[in-house]
């Protein structure tokens, strides 16, 4: 049985990982773009073939990174029962305030928040199975700077 600690440390789990996920493609086209430079650097310079080949590696294995957590995070939103999966989307990924998502579903203020509530408790429950725990969490926060600094924002607010 999760503890009420526990179970506030996955809903920013996975509040941190929903409004990341916006930043994904960006972040992956970045690594890409540092790839490119890295190989175009290493014809003019005269940067060691190991350390050319380190950095590429290590931006690859990044951007694979990446690539595997958006499809953990999009397989999670499309597991959610359809309503929840769809507010879920439009709140986090759109970036649709409450008000706004209840006009264009046409529902109350008050329902969409507690289909808000209601889809990241299902979120939480299932995240695992979608192997996203709080250890692969934790390292990402240590690997990926940039989800640290959203993961201080969701847990500012």
């Amino acid at each position: 049985m999760q503890t009420q600690t526990d179970n506030q440390l996955h809903l920013t789990c996975i509040k941190t990982l929903l409004a990341a996920y916006s930043q994904f493609d960006e972040r992956i086209k970045y690594n890409e773009k540092l790839i490119k430079r890295t190989i175009d650097a290493s014809f003019s310079s005269f940067m060691n073939v190991e350390t050319v080949v380190d950095r590429i590696l290590d931006r690859i294995i990044r951007k694979e990174k990446l690539i595997s957590l958006k499809n953990k995070i999009e397989n999670l939103i499309n597991s959610l029962p359809c309503n929840y999966g769809q507010i879920i989307r439009m709140h986090f990924i759109e970036k649709l305030t409450t008000p706004q998502i209840a006009e264009k579903k046409e529902l109350t203020t008050r329902t969409v928040f507690r289909q808000i509530n209601d889809g990241l408790d299902h979120c939480v429950r299932k995240m695992k199975n979608f192997g996203l725990d709080i250890m692969q969490f934790t390292e990402l926060l240590s690997k990926f700077k940039w989800i640290e600094n959203v993961y201080i924002s969701q847990t500012c607010q």
